[in-house]
């Protein structure tokens, strides 16, 4: 029993130490970019998983990788020292039809702790075909990239594991120049990444995918724009049937900030950030928009919550036939017929409260008339009771009717007035005696492009309401 149990041990032993990744040292590779690594590395990646030590790595032909590779961590700085693991590309392709890693997913894969510095078009880490056979990249940076930080094509589901990434482009314009691309593999999980300065963030095809936690920067990276660039950046791109289900998603300045290809395609997001920054203020074309599809079905974009921000340079925010709840416009946009695509989001009936403790006409609604003809029906009610019907519609040519209609006696305590502004915008106003309360308005019908702004979402760039305003007469 003794030598059995022996036996059982050494043989443990043995099989623990054939699965410890071998140092490259060893092999007589050199760390200080000196000599190109690429030859003995694919010969040991045969029988190996190899580990790289903090250094710079010279790598001049694709890396095609049959076991895991671990380094001791990457900066997200983007500049090779020698604290870091760095595999420094040198190779010369223009297609993108190879990687500085490459693999095939036939085998559980590991690529980890180590930052990739590309050269001209080729991959970061490329991986076809892929297949069921599970693969981590984890804590990872690729930078400089021309062609494609990680693309993934093949089939099968869960194959593919993306955590903890830093994806940078380079500071010119590079055509595809995209962070993260998959194609046909389903059910993946990208999560915790940061993607800053390529054409295209994301790009998923043909697949189901999950997300968390994502920065997605697509703003010029020169400071300056040339128009091209500018009109060819998406934050997220689907097609062919794809879907994107996630959370903490932060498109952040994009021509698109999120892009079906196909009208078959769904964007399912919790808590969704976008911010337009000054980074293209020198591009000619401001015409861009949050989210664009040829002809997008009725809910292909389904967003739960979150903050756009547009504050003034080329975004239309407007997303007809989507379901959008509960985001914050955030704009400093005035109010009124020409400026509605970039002050509202999906087609819900707004619903929201005003609170005022002031005495005076207390500015409750504005209903934007910007179709030809339309009508909007709506609740106004305080909190003690009062509470008026109003139905506004306007025929081709003619000026809008207004109906108040008072639903009970408590509203004789209050005077309710309308002023159309030259803006186009129909302005309601309900006189207060200084006592602190709140007007709720209530939509239960508006046409399209006649539609009351939703002061409850649309903030300014101190989270303060945008219709907030007391006149003491009329």
């Amino acid at each position: 029993m003794k030598r059995l149990l022996v036996f059982v041990a050494i043989m443990a032993a043995l099989l623990a130490k054939a699965a410890e990744p071998v140092n490259v040292l060893t092999l007589g590779v050199k760390n200080d970019a000196s000599a190109d690594v690429s030859d003995v590395i694919n010969a040991a990646t045969e029988k190996s998983a190899l580990y790289f030590p903090a250094g710079r790595y010279l790598v001049a032909k694709p890396l095609y990788l049959k076991n895991p590779i671990f380094g001791s961590g990457y900066d997200r700085g983007g500049k090779p020292d020698d604290h870091h693991t760095w595999l420094i590309s040198a190779i010369q392709n223009e297609d993108a039809s190879v990687g500085v890693l490459n693999f095939s997913g036939r085998r559980e894969m590991e690529v980890r702790d180590l930052a990739i510095l590309c050269h001209s078009q080729e991959c970061g880490i490329r991986v076809v075909p892929c297949q069921s056979t599970m693969t981590w990249i984890e804590k990872v940076g690729v930078f400089n990239v021309k062609g494609y930080g990680i693309f993934v094509e093949g089939r099968g589901s869960r194959p593919i594991f993306l955590d903890n990434l830093t994806i940078f482009g380079s500071r010119d314009y590079p055509i595809p120049g995209v962070g993260i691309c998959l194609k046909g593999v389903c059910d993946n999980r990208i999560s915790n990444t940061e993607i800053m300065g390529c054409r295209i963030g994301l790009e998923l095809w043909d697949s189901y995918n999950y997300g968390s936690n994502l920065h997605l920067w697509t703003g010029c990276m020169s400071g300056h724009d040339n128009g091209t660039w500018w009109r060819g950046t998406r934050s997220i791109v689907l097609g062919n049937h794809a879907v994107f289900n996630a959370v903490n998603v932060y498109p952040d300045t994009s021509y698109y900030a999120l892009e079906a290809r196909t009208d078959d395609c769904n964007f399912i997001l919790q808590n969704i950030f976008y911010w337009e920054d000054t980074s293209m203020r020198e591009s000619p074309a401001t015409d861009g928009a949050f989210f664009h599809c040829d002809k997008p079905a009725p809910g292909a974009l389904v967003i739960s919550g979150g903050e756009i921000d547009v504050c003034g340079w080329m975004q239309q925010v407007a997303t007809h036939q989507q379901k959008i709840r509960d985001v914050i416009i955030r704009s400093g946009w005035e109010i009124s017929v020409e400026n509605l695509e970039k002050l509202s989001a999906g087609d819900q009936l707004p619903d929201y409260v005003m609170h005022y403790d002031a005495e005076g006409f207390c500015h409750v609604g504005d209903i934007v008339m910007a179709a030809p003809t339309g009508c909007v029906e709506a609740e106004i009610s305080t909190d003690e009771g009062a509470r008026w019907r109003l139905q506004v519609t306007k025929k081709a040519d003619a000026a809008p009717s207004v109906v108040i209609t008072a639903q009970n006696m408590l509203c004789d305590a209050h005077e309710i007035k309308t002023c159309e502004l030259k803006t186009g915008v129909l302005a309601i106003y309900v006189s207060n005696d200084g006592t602190p309360r709140n007007f709720h308005f209530m939509t239960r019908a508006m046409g399209p492009r006649f539609r009351p702004i939703d002061y409850g979402l649309l903030r300014d760039g101190n989270n303060r309401p945008r219709g907030y305003e007391v006149k003491k007469g009329f």
